[in-house]
């Protein structure tokens, strides 16, 4: 079966390479990259299934910092998280040392200024040893009044050899802070896309990955339905193999024989309800409606025209914009150069079917 759901290595990260060859070489050089994409599209896979081991296994003493920032909600989560990734860090590279983390046991620190201290300890270990810092969905510590102005400030105290990598799904939060004018990073790192498997070189080095698994059961995948199996999908990877799995699972082959991809979708879809439907249950009626009609219509160039507008039962448009912005900032939606999008592409196609 097609890998989903883990953290996947360099064997199976088929469509990424010269995103990895961009990022070794930053690695090397000592810089700082912020990755960008769509959820599921290999960002994390990429830097720790990939990077992060390379990174350890060329150098004798090294320590690579991974910290997650999904959903923090404060300044204390924040501080729980680096404290987390300093101890992790730590103890897989120096697994006897239990005194190296001494500094986050001090009780004598003051609560409010343990960010601050984290960073120290950070910039501490990376004039001594080589360090690599990882702070995956960065973005959500806008969520977090004054959290990425107090982590920006902390960074300027780091040695400019630091290499550091931010990864984020969400690109209008990471915009603010990047790249709007007078962002509270603004000029800081380089970008690095990581899209969805929508070009022509990304879908032979897929196609070539996912046929394997295919052969390796005696059964048959067609480009043609594969193609179209990722414009139905996005081309978001996840999404893919999920439904490639399905066909795996109930040994059927993905050809043009009777319309093969919207049959496999379709009952991809069935075997999946009961969860979409719970998915669904967490959010609010507006929130609802709202999500069906952009899949209906997907991409939905304007949220407010009044063509959209005519499939919206009794929503206001100050209504619209409110739930736009929870979906948004949840990563349920993004906004694509044609339009917004729904973004979990499955849950996308059940809705167009059950709404």
């Amino acid at each position: 079966m097609l890998p989903i759901d883990i953290i996947l290595d360099r064997t199976s990260i088929c469509n990424l390479t010269m995103e990895r060859d961009v990022l070794s070489k930053a690695i090397e050089n000592g810089e700082h990259i912020v990755i960008f994409g769509r959820r599921n599209t290999g960002k994390t896979s990429l830097v720790k299934g990939v990077c992060v081991p390379e990174f350890l296994v060329k150098r004798k003493k090294a320590v690579a910092l991974e910290v997650d920032f999904l959903g923090v909600d404060s300044i204390a989560e924040v501080q729980t998280r680096l404290r987390i990734a300093l101890e992790r860090g730590l103890s897989r590279s120096f697994p006897n040392k239990q005194a190296a983390m001494k500094l986050v046991a001090d009780d004598q620190t003051d609560d409010s200024m343990r960010l601050e201290q984290y960073f120290d300890e950070i910039a501490r270990l990376a004039s001594q040893y080589d360090l690599l810092l990882v702070m995956d969905e960065f973005q959500d510590l806008d969520f977090i009044k004054g959290a990425v102005a107090r982590v920006r400030t902390c960074l300027q105290g780091i040695s400019t050899k630091l290499p550091i990598i931010v990864l984020g799904s969400k690109k209008h939060l990471l915009a603010h802070i990047f790249a709007a004018y007078r962002a509270p990073m603004a000029n800081w790192g380089k970008d690095l896309e990581i899209s969805p498997v929508t070009s022509q070189k990304y879908q032979d080095e897929y196609f070539n990955y996912a046929s394997s698994y295919f052969a390796a059961e005696n059964l048959d995948l067609e480009r043609k339905q594969f193609v179209e199996l990722c414009r139905r999908t996005q081309g978001i990877p996840e999404a893919i193999n999920i439904v490639l799995n399905y066909c795996l699972s109930k040994g059927k082959s993905l050809t043009s024989q009777d319309l093969a991809t919207e049959t496999a979708i379709h009952l991809t879809l069935l075997d999946k309800s009961s969860r979409f439907e719970e998915v669904l249950s967490r959010f609010s009626p507006n929130e609802r409606q709202l999500l069906a009609a952009i899949a209906k219509f997907q991409p939905v160039p304007q949220l407010k025209s009044k063509t959209f507008l005519a499939h919206l039962r009794g929503m206001a448009p100050t209504s619209i914009t409110t739930a736009a912005k929870k979906l948004e900032d949840k990563a349920e939606i993004y906004k694509e150069k044609l339009g917004y999008v729904v973004g979990d592409p499955l849950l996308g196609e059940y809705l167009k079917s059950t709404r």
